[in-house]
């Protein structure tokens, strides 16, 4: 009995701590995005880094929103050229803070996701046939789309993508 009393106090701290520790979800931190980007990098070959990187340094925000931040310890081109890549990968999120004619101009927030139906049975995905592309995955639109306009993140990059070659 004593046995079967301390493992329900153990339960109920156990499920209270549980609980009280619990921070509300977020999607992607900073961290998140720098990840990807790592990993998206690596990716890419090493001409593609060149221009990607010359792209970087060519922005208007270069000086204020990527080179005063590289840590001052890497000092090999190629791990600034990385940390540049990772910090355009959470630039995004970075210009939600503009305000004003900065905020229209960078802060194009439907850029930075995409949103792809997720179907978990056959018979929902079924439910779906029929509908033309554009309504059924907004990915496959994006050439006929111009900057600025309602791209997500990978129509974004499939123009970007058009504009390096």
């Amino acid at each position: 009995m004593e046995a079967a009393v301390r493992n329900l106090e153990m339960l109920v701290l156990s499920l209270l701590a549980m609980f009280v520790a619990q921070t509300p979800a977020t999607a992607w931190n900073q961290s998140g995005h720098r990840l990807v980007a790592i990993i998206a990098y690596e990716h890419l070959d090493p001409e593609m880094r060149k221009k990607i990187i010359g792209y970087i340094k060519s922005h208007e925000r270069y000086e204020k929103d990527f080179e005063r931040l590289i840590p001052d310890e890497l000092t090999k081109e190629e791990d600034r050229d990385l940390w540049l890549f990772t910090q355009l990968a959470h630039w995004p999120d970075h210009v939600k803070g503009f305000s004003g004619s900065l905020a229209k101009k960078f802060d194009h927030r439907v850029w930075h996701y995409i949103n792809k139906p997720v179907f978990l049975t056959k018979a929902d995905e079924k439910k779906f046939d029929g509908l033309p592309p554009k309504e059924r995955d907004r990915t496959t639109d994006w050439e006929s789309r111009n900057p600025g306009d309602d791209m997500n993140a990978v129509q974004a990059l499939k123009w970007a993508s058009l504009v390096i070659e």
